[in-house]
């Protein structure tokens, strides 16, 4: 980084999350992938559903629990994969946008999955308007935007769960 000054602001540009070196060329080489491993994500809202109830009812109705913990792990570090070789690390939107739509929507993971990925489309989409808007004509990295509305977000969760006495 310290040698070569143009590579170092596209590494400090990925380690902030960003969308604005994300093309057309990186979009057809991550779409099929995103779009396999979502869909291994979304058909398993049934086991989602289950283990939110526990493992000893996950396990009474069928399911066995480390089996799907893995096949979830495995599908959504798939997917997280693919995204941040392209956009880099864009913290809390994975954090915000599904408690948000939870509320919204209910715990069922049948429509919580997919109102997600909706909804952090478009959560994303709005923090990078945000981004190139604020500070015309510098960009402000997407990654900064999310953080500076997740990290108050994460305090308001983890407040509120301790005034309920709720940590699981």
């Amino acid at each position: 980084m310290y040698m070569n000054h143009e590579q170092a602001e596209k590494i400090i540009f990925w380690t902030f999350g960003s969308l604005s070196s994300a093309g057309w060329g990186k979009l057809r080489s991550a779409f099929w992938f995103q779009i396999a491993g979502l869909l291994l994500i979304l058909i398993q809202w049934r086991d989602v559903n289950l283990l939110s109830q526990g493992d000893d009812s996950a396990r009474s109705l069928g399911l066995v629990p480390g089996r799907a913990r893995v096949r979830l792990l495995l599908s959504a570090s798939f997917v997280t994969a693919i995204t941040v070789s392209v956009t880099g690390i864009i913290g809390f939107a994975g954090l915000m946008v599904p408690h948000v739509i939870r509320m919204i929507s209910g715990p069922d993971h049948r429509s919580l999955l997919p109102l997600s990925v909706l909804g952090g489309a478009l959560f994303l989409m709005l923090a990078d308007m945000v981004g190139r808007v604020l500070l015309s004509p510098a960009e402000l990295p997407v990654g900064v935007i999310t953080s500076m509305l997740g990290a108050p977000y994460l305090l308001y969760i983890l407040i509120s769960r301790r005034r309920r006495g709720d940590f699981r």
